[in-house]
Formats: structure tokens, sequence, C-alpha cells
């Protein structure tokens, strides 16, 4: 993954065990700020009506 320079926001939705994983990423490796990052887990697996919110 390649950051541009700037100041900027990652959106991030899918799978809750994939989506946290990516959380990690952008906010440990990637260090971006936890107020520039949206979250959503739209399923998770084996799991039914679920949707949770991972941000900051």
């Amino acid at each position: 993954m390649c950051r541009p320079a700037g100041d900027g926001l990652a959106w991030l939705a899918g799978e809750a065990r994939v989506v946290a994983q990516a959380r990690e990423i952008v906010l440990g490796k990637h260090r971006q700020p936890r107020e520039a990052l949206r979250a959503a887990a739209y399923w998770k697996q084996n799991t039914a009506a679920f949707h949770g919110r991972l941000d900051g």
C-alpha cells in the first residue's frame, strides 16, 4: 500500500476479521490518525445480521 502525501481519510468496509486486520495496518504501519479513519464490518463469518463499526 502506498500512501499519498498530505491529509486524507481511510475508509474500510468488509468482513469483520479482514477489516480489523486492515485497520491495524492503516493505524500502525501507515500511522493514519484515528480521527481520519472510518471502518465498518458489514458481515462476520458464520454470524447472521452482523454490522459493526471499528472506527478509531
